[in-house]
């Protein structure tokens, strides 16, 4: 006779009826008023063993309880982060009471055109990366689902549109005199090439006074990025000497009231929005593709340092890549010693052209 037990949060059916052995989920979570569901399906695959019917079935598991067991997975790795679950929630809204079998390509995609048509190609892409980790999840923890394999728009994220040093110097001039409240924002992006949610987690000890360095931790749970030190431009000092003075738990960059923001999507809309009046004002692309946005201010920084002499290795550790592989993208803005190499091959004794 089969049995109903618990394994891993789920009521399972386990044993051996009529020769045959069974061992599969029910799909239900393993709770007191889910037991007696259990048990029906427990009588139901034995009626089916007897009929001769029994077979492999599709797991009942809906997404809500996929995302459930994804996020307390993650969060026993202690990887899990406050931007995984306001997206997913979001999600669950909608996909929370669909099965697991139910999805597939032709809903996935009504419900990228219909919630997320007006988002960027790069932004669906990683939206989606989210959603299919519930999936994937799924696929290796229940033995008879598979995730569907489900297509994911092209995108180019390699966006390489930066300042020049004089443009980079008239917008937070502009800044300053416009919209100071979000000067040390931008001075900190142009100056250290921080992402906006590091910029935000920094405190006043990450400011080091007796070697002027700003300290950049690794932010927990990430591999992309490495803890690094970054010299001080003489804007930053002036900046680190008012950030040492604050108590500990100081908002450095605070918003417009002067408390916290209420989340970094929150910092990233007002500062573009800082910088698109700035740009416009000074005549600088404030729209389309080649508009400034914030995340272009970490390109400025890369593209300066560079141009100031830094190699891809200097870049790598300045900007806490893990693999210089990410590096590479910043390729173009260091100046090749090509030239002069080969212009001074063999001594510069060539022969005359009048002889070729």
């Amino acid at each position: 006779m089969l049995k109903i037990k618990k394994d891993n949060g789920y009521w399972h059916i386990a044993g051996t009826f009529m020769g045959e052995r069974v061992r599969r989920t029910t799909g239900l979570r393993a709770t007191q008023g889910m037991k007696s569901l259990a048990e029906k399906l427990r009588v139901a695959a034995e009626k089916d063993i007897a009929d001769g019917k029994y077979g492999p079935v599709k797991t009942h598991e809906t997404w809500r309880d996929a995302y459930h067991a994804y996020r307390a997975w993650k969060m026993m790795e202690k990887r899990w982060t406050v931007r995984q679950e306001r997206k997913l929630d979001k999600m669950c809204d909608f996909w929370g009471d669909v099965r697991l079998t139910e999805i597939d390509q032709a809903a996935i995609n009504a419900y990228v055109m219909v919630t997320w048509g007006h988002l960027e190609p790069g932004t669906i892409r990683r939206y989606l990366n989210d959603f299919l980790a519930v999936l994937s999840y799924a696929d290796e923890r229940l033995e008879e689902y598979k995730s569907p394999k489900i297509k994911r728009p092209v995108a180019d994220d390699a966006r390489d549109i930066h300042l020049e040093e004089s443009e980079a110097n008239e917008l937070l001039d502009w800044i300053a005199a416009e919209r100071p409240e979000y000067h040390p924002h931008l001075v900190t992006l142009v100056d250290t090439g921080l992402r906006l949610g590091e910029m935000m987690r920094l405190k006043p000890k990450s400011f080091r006074d007796e070697d002027h360095l700003l300290v950049v931790k690794r932010t927990h749970g990430k591999t992309k990025t490495i803890t690094r030190q970054i010299p001080y431009t003489p804007a930053m000092r002036v900046l680190a000497n008012r950030f040492r003075a604050m108590p500990s738990g100081a908002t450095l960059y605070p918003s417009k009231l002067g408390g916290a923001w209420s989340g970094d999507n929150a910092a990233s809309a007002t500062l573009n929005t800082a910088l698109k009046q700035g740009c416009k004002a000074i005549g600088l692309p404030y729209e389309g593709e080649e508009k400034i946005r914030v995340h272009d201010l970490r390109h400025t920084f890369a593209y300066l340092t560079a141009k100031a002499g830094a190699d891809l290795g200097d870049l790598q550790l300045l900007l806490g890549h893990s693999d210089i592989s990410m590096t590479m993208r910043y390729r173009g803005f260091i100046s090749s010693r090509a030239t002069t190499y080969v212009s001074n091959l063999r001594g510069g004794n060539q022969l005359s052209t009048a002889s070729l």
